[in-house]
């Protein structure tokens, strides 16, 4: 997209980093006022500054060590809704194949230092983008597989280097009430973010930095994150006994949020939103049977690289609960994977129980099952059944969406 320049911009600068801010005063001393167009306060084009140069700071340094941009990166601030009227946010963008960023002229923050905190936030948000479309330009016929990763990175350095401020709880309601959206879904690519920040703690910003930077050019996301992983490492497996990233890591880890021992540990975003999203909550007396629908137009589904969970309280007196996934994918082809962990009363991860196939099952359905012997209601509040789709196939069959699942669970 062109982006026209005024010559009668005013140019501000910075000396650590190289972009150049170009506005216009609101109420100037001398001409015509620029109205929504214009800023009220330098102070904001100084905050810009400072965030611009804070990501410009630590993208080339290490652990990201990314080479420094050899050109003027233009930073137009204006009223973003003279140019994309539809949605007026941030953005950067291309101009033969040149990178610029445009940021708005005036924020709607109750106080000054909400501006402070939102703008430092914005600019370190794109500038990030800056730095990512170096190494994969946007006009790149292989930049809209890249997207949401584009913006989990971006969302991830906000979250790293402006650590007192929580503008991205924003985008993590929906993290929090939709986990059975798919990691690479358009529609999350902002909540990929805590996806991210679990990577980074598990195997380290330098492997993120690499997915980036390292990836073949017609590697999605994930198949560079599969190629790249540590020895030992895999991103996404069904194998019940393979602990596996995004299942057995990401997703299971994700409803504990309060955690300290998890890779998790959010607390402030607990504070905000609670628990991830059930599907389902059963309480069950000793001898209870319950489940989900096994009628086919009501079956649970699932789409690839999401999950679910269901709640299960026991009641005094049991003594044993059993769990099962029944899913009409033949056995050693499906992509579901289920885990029972079990929650104390402290709401932290006392174990796993993984689902494995059932010894005596003879039909040509896929039947995972796992049984608690000892039930401690002194320590354990509740359990929790993660079921996740570890497939990540969602353009071209066979497809991994829409698998269809049942839960059936009794109590002795």
């Amino acid at each position: 997209m062109p982006l026209q320049y005024d010559p009668a911009d005013i140019l501000y600068d910075l000396e650590r980093a190289p972009f150049r801010i170009r506005y216009k005063h609101r109420n100037p001393k001398q001409g015509r006022g620029q109205g929504a167009n214009g800023v009220s306060d330098e102070r904001l084009i100084k905050i810009y500054g400072q965030g611009l140069e804070m990501l410009y700071r630590a993208m080339t340094s290490p652990p990201w060590s990314r080479p420094r941009i050899d050109r003027v990166i233009e930073v137009q601030v204006l009223d973003v809704a003279t140019i994309l009227p539809a949605k007026p946010s941030p953005f950067t963008a291309e101009d033969n194949g040149v990178p610029y960023i445009v940021l708005p002229c005036c924020t709607f923050g109750p106080s000054y230092e909400a501006e402070r905190h939102w703008a430092l936030a914005t600019a370190v948000h794109e500038a990030t983008h800056v730095f990512n479309c170096q190494q994969r330009p946007l006009s790149s016929p292989y930049s809209a597989q890249w997207a949401w990763f584009d913006e989990a990175l971006a969302v991830f350095m906000e979250m790293r280097l402006i650590t007192d401020y929580c503008d991205h709880f924003r985008f993590l309601g929906n993290w929090i009430e939709r986990p059975e959206v798919s990691l690479d879904d358009r529609v999350a690519n902002y909540q990929a973010g805590q996806f991210v920040a679990y990577l980074t703690k598990r195997l380290g910003i330098e492997f993120v930095n690499r997915v980036w930077m390292e990836s073949a050019p017609g590697e999605t996301p994930i198949e560079a994150i599969i190629r790249l992983a540590p020895e030992g490492q895999k991103l996404v497996s069904a194998d019940p006994d393979e602990r596996d990233l995004f299942a057995s890591g990401y997703c299971l880890h994700s409803w504990f949020l309060n955690d300290p021992d998890s890779p998790a540990h959010a607390p402030e975003l607990y504070a905000r939103y609670g628990e991830r999203a059930i599907t389902e909550s059963y309480v069950l007396r000793a001898g209870d049977g319950v489940g989900t629908s096994e009628n086919p137009g009501e079956q649970e589904t699932l789409d690839h690289l999401a999950c679910r969970y269901y709640r299960f309280y026991l009641e005094d007196g049991v003594r044993r609960l059993s769990v099962e996934l029944h899913s009409s994918d033949r056995p050693g082809k499906r992509p579901l994977k289920a885990e029972l962990a079990a929650v104390t009363r402290e709401n932290r991860l006392e174990q796993v129980i993984p689902l494995r196939p059932a010894s005596d099952n003879k039909s040509t359905e896929t039947f995972l099952a796992a049984r608690v012997e000892r039930i401690d209601p002194l320590k354990q509040d509740h359990f929790i059944l993660v079921v996740t789709n570890c497939g990540v196939r969602c353009l071209i069959p066979p497809h991994d969406d829409g698998k269809q699942f049942v839960i059936k669970a009794s109590a002795i």
